[in-house]
This record gives structure tokens, C-alpha cells and sequence, in this order.
């Protein structure tokens, strides 16, 4: 049987100073022997684009220190790539939402509320809390981290049946045949991204990046205190601090903690640019062909729920539709979009 970390010898990777993907491999503790021999040939075909893992490298480091906080395996840094191409606001044909894409139902569960001015679940503080509080739970109703995969793709209530119809054969292999397409193929990528990991670790693309926080938390009222004391990132821009906080900080007072990016973080990712998102996932107006824009031009004393009441609109769609904007003044032009 082929494992996954077959490909690495330990000496190998401690002799890399620590190197931030060398650091995954050797902590990644999840491997396929579960799953028939001939399955590593599904996983091999499975192509893994390095180049997506290296982009959201701020976030995966993000990840893994709450995922090692709660005690869940680090492998599952990588799910928010496979659920949403890390990004927040992505949305699926069944209103899932998030990072983590969460469903409407689990995110009452979990404490993540949605309304017509704010949805925790775009909050990647938050909605990254949830989801791995979702996985511990998942793991103590199975305790198996494959079916945990599997229940949080398909659903705890659909695996349940299936182990009832033979999805594990005789010799305790998981039967893949037994579960949805779009589930086995989720459990096959997963894998296929964290053995990407193990075997490339070295790869030019992946080896460049220390070990080391690129993101961090702090109290919303500090904000401008930090921008002060950290020069270096001063010039961060809106929309990368949308892109990795899930919202607008200018204009989400409510929230206590937000996301900054960190001395390291503007030497190998753009202040300017959302450069660790994957483009081809969109939730904005922008990528809405159904959309309809017009502009507007804001009048004095005008705030942002003010205006989305007068045109009928959420908050969150007006602020996604005019990612650029911090503050409102008199005169200024706004997108104003509705489906």
C-alpha cells in the first residue's frame, strides 16, 4: 500500500530551517490507508496546481494555528482551497457561503448569523472558528477523518446510512464506490492536495516561504494605532483587507477582532492587489451577468445603510459592488446594483 508520507524521509525536511511547507509535511499526520491500493491511482489523477497552494499561503497559516489550537489535524488547512478557493465571499448554487461554504442551517449551529447587514460567514475569523469546531464534532460522532471529510461535504446523516450499506468492505478498506460522485471525488482531491505537499514541499514555488505568521488578529479598536506603529503595511488597501478579513473593516464597527497583514506578509504578497485569491471564484456584483449597475452620487451626511434603503439594496451587496471605498463623502459615485 502506498501512504503518503512514504515520499519523505525526516532528515530531509528538518534540515530546511523550518520552511513553512517542509513544516506542513512533517506535522501532516492524515494518509489514504484507508482506501483500497488501486484508489492512489484516482488520486494520482488528480492534478494539483501548486501555484493556487502558494497563493493562500497567508491564509493556510492562519489555519493551521487554529486548527493545532483545537487539535485537528493541519491536513485540513488546505479545505478551504477545495471548498472555495479561499475565497470569503464565494457563494454556491445552494447558498452555501464562505470559506468554509456553509450552509444556512450548520451556520445557525454554530453560532454564525446572517442577516440583511452582516453574514458571519464571509467573516473568515469566525466562520474559520466554526468550521473547525464542525470538524471536532464530526470527528467525535465518527472518528474516522475520512468520513469526516465525507460528512461535511454530503452530510453526517447520509454517511450514517451509508456505513449501514457496506461503505466500509471486510477488510475495514473504505469502499469510495458507495458514496456520491462529487463526495469521492472531494475525499480523492483532499488527499491529492496534501500529498501534493509531501512530495513538493521543495518545489521552488512552495520552498520560498518561512515558517512564520503573515496574518494577524487584533482588536478592531486598535486599527489605526497598528497602521502607526507598522509603517511597513500602512499602505494596505482596502480591498486586500476585505479580501482577508470577509468584510469591510472601514465600515463594519460591530465587529471586535480584524485580520492584518504583518511586516512578512508585504514581502512576498501585494498590499495593493488581492494577489492569494483564486480568480476563477467570484461572489460580487461584478461577476453577475444578471446584475444591473447604475451610479450614484452620494449626498451630505449619507451612510451606507442609508443609501442601500433608499435604493431597496443590502448593505453588504452596496459595500461588495464598491470594494474600493473607506468613507463616504458628498459628491462621490457609487455603484448601486441589483439582480
Amino acid at each position: 500500500m502506498l501512504l503518503f508520507f512514504s515520499a519523505i524521509t525526516n532528515a530531509g525536511i528538518d534540515n530546511l530551517n523550518n520552511e513553512l511547507y517542509a513544516s506542513i509535511a512533517r506535522k501532516q499526520i492524515l494518509n489514504n490507508s484507508a482506501f483500497k491500493v488501486s484508489d492512489q491511482e484516482l488520486i494520482n489523477k488528480h492534478s494539483v496546481n501548486l501555484k493556487k497552494i502558494a497563493n493562500s499561503t497567508p491564509l493556510i497559516r492562519f489555519y493551521i494555528d487554529i486548527l493545532q489550537q483545537e487539535n485537528v489535524p493541519i491536513d485540513f488547512a488546505i479545505l478551504p482551497i477545495i471548498e472555495s478557493g479561499n475565497n470569503p465571499k464565494a457563494r454556491s448554487q445552494k447558498n452555501a457561503v464562505g470559506l468554509w461554504q456553509f450552509i444556512p442551517e450548520t451556520a445557525y449551529e454554530y453560532n454564525l448569523s446572517e442577516s440583511d447587514f452582516n453574514d458571519d460567514r464571509t467573516d473568515v475569523l469566525k466562520s474559520t472558528y466554526a468550521a473547525v469546531m464542525y470538524l471536532k464534532y464530526l470527528n467525535s460522532t465518527f472518528n474516522n477523518w475520512d468520513l469526516v471529510l465525507a460528512a461535511y461535504n454530503w452530510g453526517p446523516n447520509n454517511v450514517k446510512k451509508a456505513l449501514k450499506n457496506g461503505l466500509f468492505n471486510e477488510q475495514g478498506k473504505l469502499n469510495l464506490n458507495r458514496l456520491p460522485k462529487e463526495t469521492r471525488n472531494y475525499l480523492l482531491l483532499f488527499h491529492a492536495y496534501n500529498q501534493a505537499i509531501q512530495n513538493k514541499f521543495n518545489d521552488p514555488i512552495l520552498s520560498k516561504y518561512p515558517d512564520t505568521e503573515y496574518i494577524s488578529k487584533i482588536n478592531h479598536e486598535n486599527f489605526l494605532s497598528y497602521l502607526n506603529q507598522h509603517p511597513d503595511v500602512a499602505s494596505v488597501s482596502s480591498k486586500v483587507l476585505e479580501h482577508m478579513n470577509g468584510f469591510n473593516v472601514y465600515t463594519s464597527p460591530s465587529k471586535k477582532f480584524i485580520l492584518v497583514p504583518t511586516s512578512i506578509f508585504k514581502s512576498y504578497f501585494s498590499l495593493d492587489e488581492i494577489s492569494f485569491r483564486n480568480n476563477t471564484i467570484l461572489a460580487s456584483y461584478k461577476s453577475n451577468k444578471t446584475s444591473q449597475c447604475f451610479s450614484y452620487s452620494t449626498q451630505y451626511k449619507e451612510d451606507f445603510n442609508a443609501i442601500a434603503v433608499k435604493h431597496a439594496i443590502k448593505v453588504k451587496d452596496l459595500i461588495d459592488a464598491n470594494p474600493s471605498v473607506r468613507f463616504l463623502r458628498p459628491g462621490m459615485n457609487l455603484n448601486i446594483c441589483s439582480a
